[in-house]
């Protein structure tokens, strides 16, 4: 259990760092505490316990009006820029198995997705990303045209999850 609570806090300075970082617009910084949290946990720990509680709180503070929209953009385009180089070193041209993942119309937040492709990467999946604002019609002609195992759609929003529905 004493291990547990010493894990949790480490991922969890890590996390704050990050903000840190962000709010301070140190990209350089932000990127080696990224850097520093895979060499000591594995890729998917860092995503869901350093990550993703890390762009929570940015997202609390700019709804909040406490973080202009700029430290927001850059936390977010040094986790994408990580991510995708994360996922290009585990891309399978000729997997067996293809997911085809998407954000929904009218959704812009691809991290959650993106993460998601990295984790199937991971293990052996090839994946199909098509990114924000994707018109179903187009995941459909996507899906008819690749057969893929799995069809996930994104949506963080309610009228986004109203749109995903009709998939």
């Amino acid at each position: 259990l004493e291990f547990r609570r010493v894990l949790f806090r480490s991922t969890q300075g890590y996390a704050e760092r990050f903000v840190s970082a962000c709010l301070a617009y140190d990209e350089h910084r932000a990127d080696e505490i990224l850097t520093e949290a895979i060499q000591v946990y594995s890729v998917e720990h860092t995503c869901l316990e350093v990550i993703e509680p890390a762009l929570r709180r940015i997202g609390e503070l700019w709804w909040r009006n406490e973080l202009p929209v700029a430290a927001e953009h850059l936390a977010s385009s040094v986790v994408r820029d990580r991510i995708a180089v994360l996922s290009r070193s585990f891309a399978r041209a000729h997997a067996e198995r293809l997911a085809v993942l998407a954000c929904a119309p009218s959704e812009m937040h691809e991290i959650g997705p993106a993460m998601l492709g990295l984790f199937l990467r991971r293990r052996g999946w090839r994946v199909l990303s098509l990114g924000q604002d994707t018109p179903i019609r187009d995941i459909e002609r996507v899906a008819d045209a690749l057969h893929p195992m799995a069809v996930v759609v994104s949506a963080t929003q309610i009228p986004a999850a109203r749109h995903a529905a009709d998939l």
